[in-house]
C-alpha cells in the first residue's frame, strides 16, 4: 500500500514537474534566441561602423564638386545634378551601403517633379528625444561646383557612419533636403515639408543645419535663439558667431528659415578669416585633413547634444 502511495506521489510529481519544465525552457530558449537575435543585429552594425578618415571625407567632396556639380532647379544640368545627389547620398548611407533605414518624403512640386527630402535614421530607438542634423544638398544656381554646400555634405556622410552601432539616450535624424538654396517660394515649401517631418516624431530637442564646412579653423555656430541653447552644452566645442552673421546673411537662411517656423535650430559652420567672393569660395579645393578634422569636431558636438 505504501509503495503504491510513493509511486502516486512520483507520478503526481513528474505531471506537475514536466509543464514546469518545458515552460521554463522555453522561456530561456526564447530569451536566449531574442539575445543572440540582438548580438547578430549590433555585430552587423560594427561590421558597418568606419572611423572618421580624411581620404574618404574629401574623396565624396570631389564626388560632389567635380562628377555631380551643379545641384539646383535652374537648369537641365542642375536637376541632373540633384538627382545624382540623392542617388549618391541614399546609396552611401542606405541599407546596402551603411545599413541605415533610409526614408524618401516628397519634396515641393515644381512643373510636376519633385526632388526627395531624404531621412536616414542612424539611432531608431525608443526615446523621448530626438536630435535633427538638417544638411541642404542643394547649391546655388551661380555656383558651377557647389563647394561650400558639398563640404557640408561630404563631412556630414563621414559624422553619420561614425555613429553605426553608438548607444546614445537620444535618437539621431539627418535630414538632407534639397532647395535650401532655391527661390523663396521653393524655401517656404521646404521649411513646411521640414517641419511636417520633423513634428511627426518625438520631442525634438534640437535642429541642427550643417553649414560650409570649406575654411580652416575652429566651429561656430548661430542661431536667432538669443539664449543660444547650443552653447549651453556644448561651449568647449564651438564658438558663438551672432545671429547677425549669418551664414547668407540675410533672413532666408535655412536655420533662421526654421526657427521663425517655431524649430529649435541652429547653423554650425567654419568661417573664413577674411572677405571673399562667392567665385573664389566655389573655387576652393580644402585640404584633405582640414575637413577629416571638421568632420571629427561636428561628430563631437552631435555626441555632445546627444547625451542626457
Amino acid at each position: 500500500m505504501a509503495d503504491s502511495v510513493r509511486k502516486f506521489s512520483w507520478v503526481k510529481l513528474i505531471i506537475v514537474a514536466i509543464p514546469v519544465w518545458l515552460l521554463v525552457s522555453g522561456g530561456v530558449g526564447l530569451w536566449l534566441h531574442f539575445r543572440a537575435a540582438d548580438q547578430k543585429e549590433r555585430d552587423n552594425r560594427l561590421a558597418y561602423q568606419k572611423q572618421i578618415n580624411a581620404v574618404s571625407v574629401i574623396d565624396d567632396f570631389n564626388k560632389i564638386t567635380d562628377v555631380i556639380g551643379a545641384r539646383h532647379v535652374e537648369s537641365e544640368q542642375g536637376r541632373a545634378g540633384l538627382t545624382r545627389m540623392a542617388a549618391m547620398i541614399e546609396g552611401s548611407l542606405g541599407p546596402s551601403n551603411m545599413g541605415f533605414q533610409v526614408i524618401k518624403h516628397q519634396g515641393p512640386l515644381l512643373d510636376e517633379v519633385s526632388f526627395p527630402l531624404i531621412e536616414v535614421a542612424v539611432m531608431p530607438k525608443i526615446s523621448t528625444t530626438s536630435l535633427w542634423v538638417v544638411v541642404p544638398y542643394d547649391a546655388p544656381a551661380t555656383e558651377s561646383r557647389g563647394s561650400a554646400a558639398a563640404s557640408s555634405l561630404a563631412v556630414s556622410f563621414a559624422v553619420a557612419q561614425a555613429l553605426v552601432a553608438k548607444e546614445l539616450p537620444t535618437n539621431i535624424h539627418f535630414l538632407f533636403v534639397p532647395h535650401a538654396f532655391a527661390d523663396e517660394e521653393l524655401r517656404m515649401s521646404l521649411i513646411g515639408k521640414i517641419k511636417q517631418i520633423i513634428d511627426k516624431k518625438s520631442g525634438c530637442s534640437q535642429v541642427l543645419v550643417i553649414g560650409s564646412q570649406l575654411h580652416p579653423g575652429e566651429l561656430f555656430v548661430s542661431s536667432r535663439d538669443a539664449s543660444v541653447p547650443l552653447m549651453k552644452k556644448a561651449s568647449d566645442l564651438i564658438h558663438d558667431l551672432g545671429a547677425e552673421a549669418i551664414c547668407m546673411q540675410d533672413d532666408g537662411e535655412l536655420s533662421v528659415l526654421l526657427f521663425e517656423a517655431g524649430l529649435p535650430s541652429s547653423l554650425l559652420l567654419t568661417q573664413s578669416s577674411e572677405e571673399m567672393s562667392a567665385e573664389l569660395i566655389d573655387s576652393i579645393k580644402p585640404q584633405a585633413q582640414m575637413l577629416g578634422d571638421h568632420a571629427a569636431q561636428v561628430l563631437a558636438v552631435i555626441l555632445r547634444l546627444a547625451e542626457k
